[in-house]
């Protein structure tokens, strides 16, 4: 019996951990896209200025940077609105969920107009 309530208290800590880091912020639409990067299937945008999160990603130059998988038709989408912000010159904002390639991972970007 002791065994049992030991190991439920240990995978319950464990699945509030995990839905800590999986949930969704928003970054308020106050960031200038510096730089764009693109690579096959994963764009990096640069901003300033920086942020934190609670999204537990490793990169250690603090929240400058989000990535976008651009191998699906969301991340295409948001990857030509940021290249679209960033011509107009425009404010930006955005929705980080989850961690790619240790950055805090795009799943959606304001424009402020």
């Amino acid at each position: 019996m002791k065994l049992k309530f030991v190991i439920t208290v240990c995978a319950l800590l464990n699945i509030v951990s995990l839905e800590c880091f999986a949930a969704a912020e928003q970054i308020p639409a106050d960031k200038i896209i510096k730089t764009i990067h693109a690579y096959d299937n994963l764009v990096f945008i640069e901003f300033s200025p920086s942020f934190a999160t609670n999204q537990g990603c490793t990169a250690t130059d603090g929240s400058i940077k989000v990535a976008i998988d651009t191998s699906n038709n969301l991340g295409k989408n948001l990857y030509s609105a940021a290249l679209s912000a960033a011509a107009a010159k425009k404010n930006v904002g955005f929705g980080v969920s989850g961690c790619h390639s240790d950055r805090p991972k795009l799943y959606r970007i304001d424009v402020k107009y």
